[in-house]
């Protein structure tokens, strides 16, 4: 489950997808792009493009948390001020559409349809496991197979991304996974 698309309580997915559209605020991004921030608490839904949330350590480091492609698919965090001395961007990789919605209206149709308010718990839940699985891979895998689950998870990523930013996804030097590239290209991989 990547997003809000239920089709549970008889009331299909177009439906709600109309009611979403309908209380959110429609936003176009440029390529390199940042997502506006918002006065008032938001929720983020992709409907186009690739986006990728990263952050800015206290030593300037540019760190790739997360890439968000697939349509409906809610961003897993949104831009806010800086804490602890480190700073969230989410930034569009392609020409983007993202609709957003004000918490609030969110949980007002949450409260008012409740085939929706299991579908956003279960969109939570599913951002929160695969937090949970790209922290792990960083944890336990070596890069090769780091690089691999990459390929899995985000089929066809590999040639919309720039390289540098994937790296950082993974944990590890443009070099070292050009390195991996190479080497597992020529075992046929």
């Amino acid at each position: 489950m990547d997003g809000i698309h239920t089709t549970a309580g008889g009331e299909g997915s177009a439906t709600l997808h109309e009611r979403l559209a309908a209380i959110a605020k429609k936003i176009t991004l440029a390529r390199n792009e940042d997502i506006p921030a918002q006065e008032s608490e938001c929720l983020y839904i992709l409907t186009e493009g690739i986006l990728r949330v990263w952050l800015l350590d206290p030593q300037g480091n540019d760190v790739t948390d997360s890439f968000v492609w697939r349509p409906w698919q809610v961003v897993s965090t949104a831009p806010r001020p800086e804490t602890a001395g480190i700073s969230e961007t989410v930034t569009a990789l392609v020409p983007s559409r993202v609709l957003v919605i004000p918490v609030e209206a969110a949980r007002s149709l949450c409260a008012e349809n409740p085939a929706f308010a299991r579908e956003y718990l279960e969109t939570i839940r599913a951002m929160y496991l695969a937090l949970w699985e790209h922290k792990s891979v960083l944890m336990t895998l070596d890069a090769a197979a780091r690089y691999r689950w990459f390929l899995e998870r985000y089929p066809g990523m590999i040639d919309r991304v720039k390289h540098k930013l994937i790296a950082s996804f993974l944990g590890m030097t443009p070099v070292s996974l050009s390195r991996i590239r190479g080497k597992l290209r020529d075992q046929g991989e």
